[in-house]
């Protein structure tokens, strides 16, 4: 099971269409290996543990009935949180956003993702307000690197960075103006992508576009695997 997280989601995903894993089976392997590594790296701050392995027996059913979602279908993916998910809180690493109401409806892209079969499985660590080249903040502390404890694994989508790399999720969300999600791509040794801005929508991200960050910034993907950007891309 544990080489199974070490695979691409691409190839996960074809494991839970071919019936040779179910998509519960993957999704528990994935909050076992977060439980393992977590307490090092602080890389997940939103463990959706319950809702990941209903949605994964419900993906199950679905496929069992010939209907699965698309090619995604059944494997998990993480979120920064700076990125809205519907019943999570998004705190965007501020103290200010500590007590924020969870989140109405998911955004844009989270929903697309979604609309493909995949399964958020956690939100994940950033600096406070998404502006600094590490990830720290006051409400969850430091991430850390996954190759050493002892250094960053840069910002600001840097607990998204680690997660993927320690094979906590396969793919994953992040957003970048400055280098927020090649920076820490490039810290923990996985792939990561800015679309030009506006290839995709930033609609449901924390803080919101606008102002002179409008021309600069994107939410992209985040993977161990080049396949896996041109798939979510």
């Amino acid at each position: 099971m544990t080489q199974i997280l070490t695979l691409s989601a691409r190839e996960q995903a074809r494991l839970v269409r071919e019936r040779h894993i179910s998509s519960r089976e993957l999704i528990s392997a994935h909050l076992e290996r977060i439980a393992a590594i977590n307490p090092v790296l602080h890389a997940a701050v939103e463990v959706q543990a319950e809702r990941a392995l209903e949605q994964a027996a419900a993906a199950d059913r679905e496929l069992a009935a010939g209907s699965p979602r698309g090619p995604l279908h059944g494997v998990p993916f993480s979120i920064k949180d700076s990125i809205e998910q519907a019943g999570s809180r998004c705190t965007a690493g501020t103290w200010g956003r500590r007590d924020a109401a969870p989140s109405t409806a998911d955004a844009t892209l989270v929903e697309r993702l979604r609309n493909a079969g995949a399964i958020p499985i956690a939100r994940t660590n950033l600096p406070d307000l998404l502006f600094a080249f590490e990830s720290s903040n006051l409400l969850f502390g430091q991430t850390n690197n996954p190759y050493d404890v002892t250094r960053t694994c840069g910002g600001s989508s840097g607990g998204e960075a680690a997660l993927i790399a320690a094979c906590g999720s396969p793919l994953g969300l992040g957003s970048d103006a400055a280098g927020s999600v090649r920076l820490p791509a490039a810290f923990s040794g996985i792939a990561g992508i800015k679309p030009t801005s506006g290839r995709l929508p930033r609609t449901g991200h924390f803080p919101p576009a606008g102002g002179w960050l409008e021309t600069l910034w994107q939410i992209g993907p985040m993977a161990r695997r080049v396949e896996d950007l041109i798939e979510a891309m």
